[in-house]
């Protein structure tokens, strides 16, 4: 999940720096991630995961760092029922 996430942000995210080169819990935005960017890097988690954050989880705080990410990420995968078809049936 973690790979999956760098991958999602190194290249959706625009940082000034690699992902891998930033602790857990540094804060994205200050590496340079933009709300823009921001959205795109969830959306390719979406893609990547087959999965739809729900509504509750459509902040800024949620792409604050890759720990919080990776945490609301298990969560949604762990509830399992915000899987959808249209992303199952692209793979």
């Amino acid at each position: 999940m973690i790979e999956a996430i760098h991958r999602a942000i190194d290249t959706k995210g625009n940082l000034r720096v690699p992902s891998r080169d930033l602790a857990p819990q540094a804060d994205l935005y200050a590496a340079g991630l933009t709300p823009l960017g921001a959205i795109d890097v969830m959306i390719e988690i979406e893609r990547e995961f087959r999965i739809v954050f729900p509504d509750r989880m459509l902040s800024r705080q949620i792409m604050t760092s890759i720990q919080r990410i990776a945490s609301c990420l298990s969560e949604v995968l762990a509830d399992g029922s915000h899987r959808t078809a249209s992303y199952a049936e692209a793979a």
